[in-house]
């Protein structure tokens, strides 16, 4: 492989974000590179995006500005429920709801929640994956 190469994938995450006062700010990064933020509010969202990766590979959403507003007290809670997570047409969302050595959701109290695709704290959902696609996912189904 020649070193000035970088391998692309595409992702593919559709969510519904369910809020109560103001929205959720919802930042997408791979490998500590920022490459989007959702600050729209829009109760439906479909994202898609051709990322560079490496060998190795942390993807992040990180949701914040969650106040006590968003919390009522007849139970309404703002809310990100993730609905479909795809890496070059490979869909994760099953994989996901398991528990895995390869992703949690950590909230800002360093709280870590396994098997999740709803996410109600300030935190971030980490995933860490290797490329080839189609290898990381064959081993981290057995």
């Amino acid at each position: 492989m020649n070193l000035f190469t970088m391998n692309k994938v595409e992702i593919k995450l559709c969510y519904k974000h369910v809020w109560v006062d103001h929205p959720l700010t919802i930042a997408f990064v791979n490998n500590l590179k920022t490459i989007a933020i959702d600050v729209s509010g829009k109760n439906y969202v479909e994202f898609s995006k051709i990322i560079d990766v490496t060998d190795e590979n942390e993807f992040q959403i990180v949701v914040s500005n969650k106040t006590i507003k968003n919390t009522r007290q007849n139970g309404d809670d703002s809310l990100i429920f993730l609905q479909s997570f795809k890496i070059d047409n490979f869909e994760l969302i099953n994989l996901l709801n398991k528990k895995s050595q390869f992703h949690y959701f950590e909230t800002d109290s360093k709280q870590k929640l396994e098997a999740t695709t709803v996410f109600g704290h300030n935190g971030r959902f980490l995933l860490k994956f290797s490329y080839p696609i189609n290898h990381w996912l064959l081993e981290s189904l057995f």
